[in-house]
């Protein structure tokens, strides 16, 4: 009789023990969002004001030092790497490639951030235009890669350098 009944606890304890683990494995559902990576370049840059680019009105000088903004939405993925590429618009000669810096950055504090950026995320790259600029209209391209996904952006005529 003892065996009997060791045996149906026995039975009872596997039983049990097998179903609480079936419904907790079966609560345990984690949605994990699709990847996404978007950019776009911000329709300004600092300079020691705010400027519009890819207007007449957008003139530079050589000498100015400049902000390039680029507002992101990331997610499930990780950026490895971004960068800004400044191109004479009429030949595409590379005039400078740099990287881009997160908004986290502790050196964000020394750049003007436009309002309706102020509170998103967002790369920038800080600038001073050289003589290699001057007398040059610029197209702004950027680039961030992330594990998974690709981001790319231009804007044509962005802004001339006298």
């Amino acid at each position: 009789m003892k065996q009997i009944v060791t045996a149906a606890i026995l039975a009872i304890s596997s039983f049990s023990f097998y179903a609480c683990n079936k419904n907790v494995s079966e609560d345990i559902l984690v949605a994990i969002p699709e990847p996404k990576l978007e950019s776009a370049i911000y329709p300004a840059i600092t300079k020691p004001g705010l400027m519009g680019l890819g207007t007449e009105q957008s003139i530079c000088a050589t000498g100015d030092n400049i902000t390039l903004f680029l507002p992101y939405e990331v997610v499930s993925e990780d950026i490895q790497e971004a960068t800004i590429t400044i191109r004479d618009a009429v030949t595409g000669t590379i005039l400078k490639e740099v990287p881009m810096n997160f908004s986290t950055d502790l050196s964000v504090l020394n750049i003007t951030v436009p309002e309706e950026l102020q509170g998103q995320t967002f790369l920038f790259s800080n600038m001073n235009l050289e003589n290699e600029f001057t007398g040059k209209t610029v197209t702004v391209s950027t680039n961030i890669k992330a594990t998974l996904l690709r981001s790319a952006n231009t804007l044509e005529n962005a802004f001339q350098v006298q």
